[in-house]
């Protein structure tokens, strides 16, 4: 059940196909989290090597975000109905972590060892109660002796010589430096054994910039010729236009969000809600993504990735790399110059929104869909038009 399943040969195939040089795996740590402490980072690093001398993999950090493997960003927790999050993208893993004030010091250290075990490709068995804490770190539910995990269990580790098998690098491993003494953790319960201070009402983000991020209001923002940005929109319906800089990033969390991109590069989120990302002109390297509620993802730039999200999202894109995500999703036919790679069309759930005199012609590359010599969409895996169903 841990090394099996649809999630453990996802991993496996985009590690097999994108992400493997040679046995190592690049990982980027970002900390926005006003929680997590730098002894907490260096207990995650420790979790890492401990894990690296086991299997036959070899991890190594990264300070470029465009060249990881894994990406890791650690948060906290304020309207996500999650703690923690793994997502396949395009060629790379990201973990989102996030501390919850009203949980354990213990449970919020075992959602960094779950999502990263996450992505090795183990699965879970969530709330099953055949299994807890005791048994693995995977499960949802407390254990008897353990109540929540901060390392792999036996059965953990087991489940990763399946899939990758036991080290063999004669020389041994570089291993993942640790900038400070490791505070580890103590086997029985409490607090945060290295902190004195009491967490803050989490609403005390509001108006404040907290690791280079600003988080503006709970009220409506409305913000035009934006460039070079690091933003938290929190709540209310939220306008945003970003016309330019490198490295931007925007989270319209809360609310029904509007985010026009006009220029630059970055990654922005529509957060929970019905949102509307639409991209009109960006640099090579965006990505945009719906996030949670029922979104509409839209755009017309080749070299931006346009993701769903979580819910029965709508994408209007024309050119670009397309993930449906999770949920029922639309893809719309949309005629203009380049073509929309979709990449995850699901039979059966998805569909296509066609348009007057649209027909498909197979080709080595997959399933294309267009008017005359308009390519609009091409779905990758997908050999036959009876698998595709357009409404």
């Amino acid at each position: 059940m841990l090394s099996t399943g649809y999630w453990s040969d996802a991993v496996k195939n985009l590690y097999e196909n994108y992400m493997l040089d040679g046995e190592t795996v690049s990982i980027y740590f970002q900390d926005d989290s006003e929680y997590y402490t730098d002894e907490d980072i260096n207990f995650m690093k420790k979790v890492i090597n401990d894990i690296d001398n086991y299997i036959d993999l070899d991890f190594e950090l990264t300070n470029d975000f465009a060249t990881s493997d894994i990406d890791i960003f650690l948060e906290d927790r304020t309207y996500q109905n999650y703690l923690g999050l793994a997502s396949l993208q395009q060629s790379w893993i990201s973990l989102d972590i996030l501390w919850d004030t009203s949980e354990s010091y213990y449970s919020n250290l075992n959602t960094f060892t779950h999502e990263f075990m996450h992505a090795l490709g183990i699965g879970e068995p969530g709330f099953d109660l055949r299994w807890d804490q005791d048994d693995t770190a995977m499960s949802y539910n407390p254990g008897q002796s353990i109540e929540f995990r901060t390392s792999p269990s036996d059965a953990d580790l087991q489940a990763l010589l399946t899939i990758w098998g036991s080290e063999d690098d004669s020389m041994g491993t570089q291993e993942i430096p640790i900038s400070s003494t490791l505070l580890q953790p103590s086997s029985s319960g409490g607090g945060n054994p290295g902190s004195t201070s009491t967490a803050t009402n989490i609403l005390s983000i509001e108006n404040t910039t907290v690791n280079g991020r600003s988080f503006l209001s709970n009220g409506a923002e409305s913000l035009v010729n934006q460039s070079s940005i690091n933003l938290g929109l929190l709540g209310g319906d939220d306008f945003l236009e970003v016309v330019g800089g490198f490295n931007n990033f925007a989270n319209g969390n809360n609310g029904a969000d509007n985010i026009s991109i006009r220029g630059g590069q970055g990654r922005y989120l529509g957060g929970a809600d019905n949102d509307r990302l639409e991209v009109i002109g960006a640099d090579a390297g965006t990505q945009v993504n719906g996030n949670k509620g029922q979104d509409v993802v839209a755009g017309s730039v080749d070299g931006v990735t346009y993701r769903g999200g979580s819910e029965n999202d709508i994408l209007q894109v024309s050119a670009g790399t397309v993930w449906g995500d999770l949920g029922a999703d639309t893809f719309q036919a949309i005629a203009g110059q380049g073509v929309a790679l979709v990449q995850d069309y699901t039979a059966g759930e998805d569909v296509v929104q066609g348009i007057a005199g649209g027909s498909f012609t197979a080709t080595a590359d997959g399933l294309v869909y267009g008017v005359d010599s308009d390519q609009m969409l091409l779905f990758a895996d997908i050999t036959d038009a009876s698998q595709v169903t357009v409404v």
